[in-house]
């Protein structure tokens, strides 16, 4: 399910009634709905991994060379022709960001908006990805499928250049081995491209020969990073974008006397509606809450986000509550959580003057 750009050909008539042309078309209908404004513009791969492929009708496969389009890039400029969305080049693929969808166009009438769906008992976990530096696929002449991820295991992993860690160093070790530059005592002879690509830019230069496992961690700190969300135990891939996960932020401040108040903001992030979940713990946790769009005196929230604001240190309650784990409070407000968001994306912060509440966890 690579996503390339320029078509050819087609197998059937311009209104693209065949089979494979309405799955396309009905997962990128539902994904466009779904998109928000903030998201746009959104590289053309990220589109199709992040959220037509997760959009598609269920139990369908898309199958880009068998709709008359034959690739993606192709069907992207024939709906930009007909209105449905916008489009700006990258580089010489003139479908390369999607910039703007229609959202009045029939096509798009009747389809409901969704959230991601998590299923009961389950837990979402992130997973680290890397990107090779396009230098690096030029500069060391390396294979295009393997840095597309083209045979990734995870559909929606492939033609986007999110790699695992394994499939990086893979990457690496094909090259030391095609250019026949290992050593003994488990050296790496660096060749003049290797050299460039990893030490150019340091100032104290580099080194002719590294160990096998420096020169890895050396590669591997070269990578961009991206990520993706994962549902667990089935493995389902929820999101996958580019840069660090996004953080849901817990601050805790003091006001006066024994008073404090509770922040939390990037619940958005992770498909978690704001004024929904401030409603939900003031519920639970039987205390006042708010959400404020523009926080005075504190840092400017992202475009279309808010904070929940609560009164009181509910440190303990509201992590119990978003990850899904009631044992970290004794408070009976946290049980049968609906969240489960993974615990390396919570970043907490006591302001001065707050101490960790001393309570019996379950």
């Amino acid at each position: 399910e690579g996503s390339d750009g320029e078509g050819s050909e087609g197998e059937s008539e311009a209104d693209g009634t065949g089979p494979h042309d309405a799955v396309l078309h009905q997962a990128v209908c539902n994904a466009l709905v779904n998109v928000k404004d903030t998201e746009l513009p959104m590289t053309m791969e990220n589109f199709y991994a992040q959220l037509v492929i997760p959009h598609r009708p269920p139990g369908s496969t898309i199958q880009l060379k068998s709709t008359k389009w034959k690739k993606f890039g192709a069907y992207l400029a024939e709906q930009a022709q007909r209105g449905l969305i916008t489009v700006k080049p990258n580089g010489t693929n003139k479908t390369g960001f999607v910039t703007g969808v229609d959202r009045t166009q029939e096509d798009l009438g009747g389809i409901k908006k969704d959230a991601v769906e998590v299923s009961q008992n389950t837990k979402l976990t992130i997973t680290n990805l890397y990107i090779v530096p396009h230098h690096f696929v030029e500069l060391l002449r390396l294979d295009t499928n393997a840095i597309k991820a083209t045979n990734a295991k995870s559909e929606e992993r492939r033609g986007t250049g999110m790699l695992t860690g394994n499939e990086v160093r893979a990457i690496l070790d094909q090259y030391i081995t095609d250019n026949d530059l290992g050593q003994s005592g488990g050296l790496v002879k660096l060749d003049p491209a290797l050299w460039d690509a990893l030490y150019k830019k340091d100032d104290k230069g580099g080194p002719t020969t590294v160990p096998r496992k420096d020169l890895a961690s050396k590669w591997g700190a070269k990578m961009e990073s991206a990520y993706a969300l994962v549902e667990l135990p089935s493995n389902r891939v929820l999101t996958l974008k580019r840069g660090p996960p996004p953080k849901v932020s817990i601050e805790v401040v003091k006001r006066q006397g024994k008073k404090h108040t509770t922040r939390i903001r990037g619940l958005e992030e992770y498909g978690i509606d704001p004024v929904a979940f401030t409603k939900d713990v003031s519920k639970r946790f039987a205390c006042s809450g708010a959400v404020e769009a523009e926080p005075e005196g504190r840092a400017a929230l992202k475009k279309g986000h808010v904070e929940s604001v609560f009164q009181g240190h509910l440190l303990e309650e509201v992590q119990a509550l978003l990850l899904g784990d009631e044992d970290l409070t004794s408070h009976g407000g946290a049980k049968d959580s609906e969240y489960c968001l993974p615990k390396s994306v919570i970043d907490v912060t006591l302001r001065k003057g707050v101490q960790a509440k001393k309570t019996n966890k379950r």
